[in-house]
C-alpha cells in the first residue's frame, strides 16, 4: 500500500504545482495588460496636454484649461483617475514601487465561495 500512497501524494504535489503556475502566468498576463493600458493611458494625457498648450496659445481656450491638462500630465493621473499622484495627496501609486503588486492583479484566479 506504501507505493500507492506515494504516488497518489506526487499526483497532488504535481498537480498543486501546476494549479499554482498557471495561476502565476494568469497573473503576469493580467499585470503585463494593466501596464500597458496605463502606458496607453499617460500617452493620451500627455496628448490632451500637448493640444490643450496648442489651444491656449492659439487663444481658443483659457489658461485654466492648459493649467488643468498640464497638471493631470505632470501627475499622472490619468483619464479614469488611476496612477501616481505626487506625494501628499494619497492615492494608488503602487506601480511606482518596484517589488509592489500591481492594484488591479488578482490574488487568485480561483473563484470565491458562495
Amino acid at each position: 500500500m506504501r507505493p500507492r500512497r506515494a504516488s497518489h501524494q506526487a499526483l497532488k504535489a504535481r498537480l498543486d504545482l501546476e494549479a499554482r503556475v498557471a495561476q502565476a502566468y494568469g497573473e503576469v498576463l493580467v499585470a503585463r495588460e494593466a501596464f500597458q493600458l496605463n502606458s496607453r493611458h499617460s500617452a493620451v494625457v500627455s496628448e490632451l496636454a500637448r493640444q490643450a498648450d496648442l489651444r491656449f496659445k492659439s487663444g481658443e481656450a483659457p489658461r485654466s484649461d492648459q493649467a488643468q491638462a498640464q497638471q493631470r500630465a505632470a501627475s499622472g493621473i490619468h483619464l479614469r483617475g488611476r496612477g501616481p499622484r505626487p506625494a501628499g495627496q494619497g492615492g494608488r501609486d503602487d506601480l511606482d514601487r518596484p517589488g509592489r503588486p500591481c492594484p488591479d492583479v488578482p490574488g487568485s484566479l480561483t473563484a470565491p465561495r458562495l
